[in-house]
């Protein structure tokens, strides 16, 4: 999967410079073939659109992990419990989460929490 950068700078230096597509993907290290799809695409080529992923075993959970990671963000470092912690504690009240899916739910809860401010 390439940046959007990458793509733009491929199709500068082809379109623009006249660099062909063998030298790009010497200089980028990339198939031809991705060359080829950069410059024919454009940047839509590379953007998946991601589907929203089911949470059944947290999804009934997702309210006290927030308001976990709510009290745990108000703590100093030091004193905050590791997620490890978080999904053993949720864990002994029933939650059949994977850690995996703990740590996922709360990245995406941090980024959220620091794009607000």
């Amino acid at each position: 999967m390439l940046a959007l950068e990458t793509v733009a700078e491929i199709r500068e230096n082809h379109f623009r410079d006249k660099v062909p597509i063998k030298v790009i993907a010497r200089r980028w290290q990339i198939s031809r073939n991705t060359v080829r799809k950069a410059i024919r695409g454009g940047p839509e080529a590379f953007i998946r659109a991601g589907k929203r992923q089911p949470k059944p075993k947290l999804g009934p959970w997702i309210g006290e992990l927030e308001r976990v990671l709510a009290e745990r963000a108000e703590l100093p470092m030091r004193k905050r419990p590791t997620l490890t912690r978080i999904h053993e504690d949720l864990a002994s009240l029933g939650c059949e989460a994977s850690y995996d899916s703990i740590r996922r739910h709360a990245a995406a809860w941090c980024f959220r929490q620091h794009s607000k401010g």
